[in-house]
């Protein structure tokens, strides 16, 4: 049995399409986005009260638009919305569906908003996952809180170690701190690996 605990399904096709989906949008391009978003609606379509497939819902209505596709613009607002909704409806705990919630805020200029939640998401790294980590720690360095978020980003590193994105924010967030010889180290790795991958 799949145990629904923090916003996990007790349905095993649900789950299997979730996995799917998780590859499909690791692949990380435009394309490959789009085609995870209709897998999680999937997903939420054979367990309704799937709150970590919301929450990936809500998560690609967030960053297909703002990232490369004009034609999500006008509703990401409220697509995401909605999906949160349901994802904090079945799972209103879960540090995954916080952090996205918090994602969402930060893009609308809501700070307090933002870290209240990041900070009842509590330790994301117990979630193994890295997008929340990733971007609280890119909510944390433009507010001058670069050493705090590079804790963030290296924990994300550790959970995602080929991800290029991961690789060449550290090292931004290094070489900030003066640290040129750990940022030399992070470009190097990240000249090396798809820039798509992860996050």
């Amino acid at each position: 049995e799949l145990g629904a605990i923090n916003g996990g399904t007790r349905n095993l096709e649900a789950y299997q399409t979730y996995l799917n989906g998780w590859s499909v949008y690791l692949e990380g391009s435009t394309e490959s986005h789009k085609k995870a978003l209709q897998i999680f609606r999937r997903a939420t379509e054979l367990d309704p009260n799937y709150a970590l497939a919301w929450e990936r819902i809500a998560h690609l209505n967030i960053r297909l638009p703002i990232n490369a596709d004009a034609s999500l613009r006008e509703n990401w607002k409220e697509e995401s919305g909605r999906a949160l909704d349901r994802a904090m409806a079945a799972a209103p705990n879960s540090p995954s569906v916080l952090a996205t919630a918090a994602v969402r805020h930060s893009f609308l200029h809501e700070w307090k908003e933002a870290e209240l939640l990041y900070q009842g998401a509590g330790d994301l790294s117990n979630e193994g996952l890295a997008p929340p980590l990733f971007n609280f720690a890119n909510y944390l360095s433009p507010a001058g809180r670069t050493p705090e978020a590079i804790e963030l980003y290296e924990k994300a590193k550790e959970i995602e170690p080929l991800s290029g994105i991961i690789a060449i924010t550290l090292g931004s967030a290094y070489s900030s701190m003066k640290r040129y010889k750990d940022a030399e180290v992070q470009f190097e790795q990240a000249f090396n690996l798809s820039p798509g991958r992860g996050v």
